[in-house]
């Protein structure tokens, strides 16, 4: 049998639990609770800010900037209408309207509500585009005698299947924009015959398209065109530097050299007009000089056999 210090310890104890389970059943009722997660369509929702804005004051009452885990939970005033906005960089802002109109005998029983976990997604943007949903509440969540879970209705005013097909709408218009900038970015290089950006344009629009069937034979074709450019221009660089030790043997009187130079140019480039006159210039100077020296040397053995005595 059970000592009386005991069983008045243990009773104690009891009224002592079932008073604090009352108090804080009490404290939990004094506002409404609402519990969610935000989701990303694509990436991490750390960062986005969940606000709740009092319709009545619009001022914001409660805000939150969500985690890696993108949970959040608010406390709420009964009998308000408020709008939850959910804001991250560089994506679309959603509003969700929340209201906490609830008869007391409801609220009184259990405060959290909904009486389900809220999931609301976010989407990227498209650059440079606004979409029909923007600035529009896509749902309300409010109480109903009628409501299809504990009283609560969850009504979706747009479609989060709606908004994805209207992203997706946008993202293809968009990259056909930019596809189509990327090509013509690439015609204008092949005009001007800057074959290596012109290939670059066309790889980065291949990146978009990868099974366009007009790019990978115009790749092929610039490779053998840069090919042939690279080619002329080691034969450009031999027949520059023939002719700049040409012209520089000219100026040093080394005609002979000189002309040795423009036929080496000449032979890069057969036929080429200003290796040919350079080099009939230069050997009509040589030609000078040695009828210069022919007439000198005439000149000498004449000028030698007036003085010999025979």
């Amino acid at each position: 049998m059970m000592p009386k210090s005991l069983y008045r310890f243990r009773l104690l104890t009891l009224f002592l639990l079932i008073a604090l389970a009352s108090a804080a059943q009490k404290k939990n009722n004094d506002n409404f609770h609402i519990s969610g997660r935000i989701r990303v369509d694509n990436g991490d929702p750390a960062g986005t800010v969940v606000s709740l804005i009092n319709s009545a004051s619009n001022k914001t009452e409660n805000s939150a900037t969500v985690s890696t885990t993108g949970k959040f939970e608010f406390d709420l005033a009964f009998f308000s209408e408020y709008r939850m906005t959910v804001v991250k960089d560089n994506h679309y802002t959603k509003d969700i309207d929340v209201s906490t109109m609830i008869p007391s005998q409801v609220w009184a029983k259990d405060s959290i509500f909904p009486p389900f976990l809220m999931v609301v997604t976010i989407y990227k943007r498209v650059p440079n585009v606004t979409l029909s949903f923007e600035g529009k509440v896509v749902g309300k969540i409010s109480y109903s005698p009628k409501g299809k879970l504990d009283n609560f209705d969850s009504n979706i005013f747009i479609d989060d299947k709606d908004i994805r097909k209207e992203i997706d709408q946008a993202l293809k218009a968009h990259e056909d924009e930019i596809f189509n900038a990327k090509m013509a970015e690439a015609v204008e290089f092949e005009k001007k015959n800057q074959i290596r950006e012109a290939i670059h344009a066309y790889e980065e629009a291949l990146a978009m398209r990868k099974n366009d069937p007009y790019i990978k034979p115009k790749l092929k074709e610039l490779a053998s065109d840069l090919k042939n450019l690279e080619k002329d221009a080691l034969l450009d660089a031999e027949f520059n530097r023939w002719i700049v030790s040409g012209d520089e043997n000219v100026v040093k009187l080394k005609y002979p050299e000189a002309i040795d130079n423009f036929k080496s140019a000449l032979a890069v480039k057969p036929g080429n007009q200003i290796a040919s006159d350079k080099l009939t210039a230069a050997e009509q100077l040589l030609a000078k000089v040695m009828l210069k020296k022919r007439n000198w040397m005439q000149h000498l053995i004449s000028s030698w056999q007036q003085v010999m005595p025979w």
